[in-house]
C-alpha cells in the first residue's frame, strides 16, 4: 500500500475551518447535544455555542448553557433565506470560533428562526451562526416644494434689434443691455458742419453754372459771329455764426 502525503502551506492551513455540528441536526437533537456536550454532535464546545448566540442575538437574553438549550427549541424551523450571509465556523488550527465564511444558503436548507426577534439564529445543516445583515438604509430626502425650470436663451444682439424680454421667473438677474449709443456733436460743432455743407453745396453750383456758360460759348453762334471767350465766374461766400 502507497501512503501519499498531501503538503499544505501553512498560512492555508490555518485558514481552513469547519461546520460547528459534525452532520446535520434537528432543533431537539442540538438543543440535547449543547446540554450534554455531545462530541459525536459537535465540533464547537457549549461554551463556543453560547458565545457565538450571545453575539448574534444579544437581546434574546440567553446567559447559560441551560437557557441557550431553551432557546434553540422555542425557535422555529424554517426554509433559509436565499441570499448570502456571514457565518460562523471553528477553525482547524486552534479550535477557536471566527466569522470569515460568507455563502449563499443551499436549496432546501433549513435554518432556525427567532419569531420575536424577526431574525435568522443558525443553519441545522452546519451549526454555524448567521452574523445579522446590516440593512443600510438610506435616509430618504426631504420633499421638494414646487420647483419652476426657466428656459434661458442666448441672443446675439445686432445693432438696431432689441432681444425679447427676459422671463419673470428667472433666477438670475438681467443684465442690463447696451443700446447702441447714437455719437453726439457739442453744440460748438454744429455751425463747423452747417458752414461745410454750405460751401460744398455753393462750390458745386459754380462749377455747373461754369461748365454751361462755356458750353453755350464753343456753339457756333448764328450768321458767322466770332465766337465770344469762355467767362469767368467769380462768386463770394460769407458765413458769420
Amino acid at each position: 500500500m502507497t501512503l501519499i502525503l498531501a503538503l499544505l502551506p501553512l498560512g492555508m492551513l490555518e485558514a481552513q475551518g469547519v461546520a460547528m455540528v459534525k452532520r446535520q441536526v434537528t432543533r431537539e437533537e442540538l438543543a440535547r447535544a449543547i446540554e450534554s456536550n455531545d462530541t459525536t454532535v459537535l465540533r464547537a464546545t457549549p461554551s463556543q455555542f453560547l458565545a457565538a448566540t450571545q453575539r448574534v442575538v444579544p437581546n434574546a437574553g440567553v446567559n447559560s448553557i441551560e437557557e441557550l438549550a431553551r432557546y434553540i427549541r422555542a425557535l422555529e424551523a424554517r426554509p433559509c433565506p436565499p441570499d448570502t450571509h456571514q457565518l460562523s465556523r471553528v477553525l482547524l488550527r486552534d479550535r477557536s470560533v471566527d466569522w470569515n465564511v460568507r455563502r449563499a444558503f443551499r436549496a432546501g436548507e433549513v435554518c432556525l428562526f427567532d419569531n420575536n426577534l424577526g431574525q435568522y439564529v443558525l443553519s441545522t445543516l452546519c451549526g454555524n451562526l448567521i452574523m445579522p445583515r446590516t440593512e443600510s438604509r438610506a435616509t430618504a430626502p426631504a420633499p421638494l416644494g414646487e420647483v419652476s425650470f426657466t428656459q434661458v436663451t442666448v441672443y446675439n444682439i445686432a445693432e438696431g434689434t432689441t432681444a425679447p424680454a427676459a422671463s419673470p421667473s428667472a433666477s438670475a438677474e438681467p443684465r442690463e443691455r447696451r443700446e447702441p449709443r447714437v455719437r453726439e456733436r457739442s453744440r460748438s460743432q454744429w455751425p463747423i458742419v452747417i458752414a461745410t455743407a454750405v460751401v460744398t453745396s455753393a462750390v458745386a453750383y459754380a462749377i455747373a453754372s461754369h461748365d454751361k456758360k462755356k458750353s453755350e460759348a464753343t456753339s457756333s453762334p448764328p450768321n458767322g459771329g466770332p465766337v465770344n471767350p469762355p467767362s469767368i465766374v467769380s462768386f463770394g461766400l460769407q458765413l458769420r455764426f
